[in-house]
This record gives structure tokens, sequence and C-alpha cells, in this order.
């Protein structure tokens, strides 16, 4: 197969929330791939090395073919991220100028490629702002504009800390409105909300390296099974579940809560002449149940 973008068995030392133990991922082009389950501090290791910004031990990374040992991959890949923000001292046309100068383009090309770009997302009337005069969203926007007028084919996004629920919609369907059908997306993010409707493919991080891939459906159902069922009972009544429950299902005590995985509707059926009526909630598996079981209640904390 033609990968766009091939890491294998890259490994980054340092402090423990920057350690890489082994990353190794492929994507092939315009397809668009969510790692979650990382923390902060990797989020940063990861988005730097796919973007050419950092160094790793060991392990190799070809970007569109090329070794990135050897250079040369940077302009094949557009960035979004909040830590290489917009000057704060420049307006938002002298940002995308400075960013197109340092890319070398063609100016006539670039002239076209903004105008077009600036009329898409709507912000023709922010060429003359500063960044302070920006909302969060415009601030996206105009980093996914910077990302994508080289015309790269790949995108780099992480998931900026403190978005709220619609705030991190509408960030999601900017970057598939400038990637889909267009070019590939590599999206980072510590957790997994909305991630299901978005990517194609979904890699759970987990202890330094991805532990499992694949479309979240297929993911889901392989990790967790088709149904959670949780619920409460006393201290001494939880001995009698989990004797129950062991022998022919997975589950996990959290937050004085048993977590039940269940395979489909007819473990469920199974499993409900016995489990407690009374403060009992069913429901199908997400992608965050996946973090759940393989993290305990610190994937609860970043839901």
């Amino acid at each position: 197969m033609n990968y766009i973008l091939e890491a294998r068995g890259i490994k980054k030392n340092g402090a423990t929330d920057e350690r890489i133990k082994s990353l190794s991922i492929d994507l092939m082009a315009k397809e668009s791939l969510a790692i979650v389950g990382i923390q902060r501090g990797i989020i940063k290791s990861i988005r730097d090395i796919l973007s050419g910004n950092s160094t790793f031990d060991s392990g190799e990374l070809f970007i569109n073919g090329l070794n990135s040992k050897y250079g040369k991959t940077k302009a094949h890949i557009g960035l979004v991220s909040t830590d290489y923000g917009l000057d704060p001292r420049f307006t938002v046309l002298e940002n995308l100028n400075l960013y197109a100068n340092y890319f070398s383009l063609d100016k006539s090309e670039y002239k076209k490629q903004k105008e077009h770009l600036l009329k898409e997302y709507n912000l023709e009337s922010a060429l003359e702002k500063l960044p302070c005069e920006l909302s969060l969203i415009e601030i996206l926007k105009i980093l996914i504009i910077r990302a994508t007028i080289p015309s790269p084919e790949i995108i780099i996004a992480e998931e900026p800390a403190g978005l709220s629920a619609s705030s991190r919609r509408s960030y999601l369907d900017l970057l598939r409105q400038a990637t889909k059908g267009r070019r590939a997306l590599v999206y980072l993010t510590t957790h997994t909300i909305n991630i299901e409707s978005y990517f194609s493919r979904v890699a759970v991080f987990f202890q330094g390296e991805i532990v499992c891939e694949g479309p979240p459906d297929k993911l889901i159902e392989e990790r967790v099974g088709q149904v959670v069922a949780i619920f409460s009972t006393k201290d001494r009544d939880k001995d009698y579940y989990i004797k129950k429950i062991k022998a022919d299902h997975s589950y996990q005590i959290i937050n004085n809560k048993i977590r039940l995985y269940l395979s489909n509707k007819m473990d469920l059926n199974e499993a409900m002449e016995f489990l407690p009526g009374e403060n009992l909630i069913y429901r199908q598996s997400r992608l965050e149940d996946v973090l759940v079981k393989m993290q305990g209640p610190k994937a609860l904390e970043e839901v």
C-alpha cells in the first residue's frame, strides 16, 4: 500500500508525561485518523514529531515517501496548533503573509488561495484585526487557513484545552471541511468526545504506545462489546453480583459502581435476570468505554 504517512516504532525519551515508548501508525491519502487517550505532554511530543518540528530517538517516519531524517517533509504537512499560534503583534493579514513568505509561496497563487479560504470561512472582515480581537473559534479558523494555504497533503491538528462542547463540534466541523476529500487528517486528543462521528479510524494510546486501532464501531465492539450496564449496589451485595458476573463477563468497579461490558443484547437479557432493578443504567457502548476499560477512573476525568 502507498501510505502518505508511516511511523514505524518511533521512540522518544524524556519526562514521563512526554515519553513515547512506541508509535506506529500509517495513513492513506485523504484518510482521517484520531489518536485518543493521550496525555497533554505526549500530544505535544507526537505533534512535533509528525510535523517535523522535533526529533526522536529511534524509529522511522516517512511523509509522502520521504524519510523525515533527511528533512524536506514540512512542505507536505499543515499544522493546526494554538502552541504555534498567531503572532499577537501582527494583524491576521500580516500573520498569513509571514507564513506565505516562510514557505516561499508563489505570490499570485497565495493571493488566490488566501482570498478563497477567507471567503470559505467567512473571515474576510477579520484581515486587519489583531489576534486579541478574535474569538477562539475565529483564531482556530485562521490557523486552519494558514495550515492549508500551502496545499499540504496532511493536516496534523490537536484539540486545544478548554473547548466547550459546542466549540469542540464547531472545530471538528472546520477540520472536516478543510480535509474531507482533499487531504489526510491526524487529530490528537486526550478524550473521545464526538470522535466516532468524525473519523474513519481511531487509535487508542495507552502507557506510551498505541494499543489498538481501527474503525470506531469495530473497535468498540471488539474491546467492550455492544452494551454497557452500570449499577450501584450495597457493599454487602457486591460479592454476590461479582460472582454472578465474572464467570461470563468483563467488568470494572469505578466510583463504587459496577460497569458490566456485554457482547450483545442477548447477553443483556441474560444479565437482567440477576442484575438489580434499581440504580441500573444500560446503554449502547461508546468509544469512551474503550478508554475507561483500559485507563480506569482517569479516563472519566477527561470526558
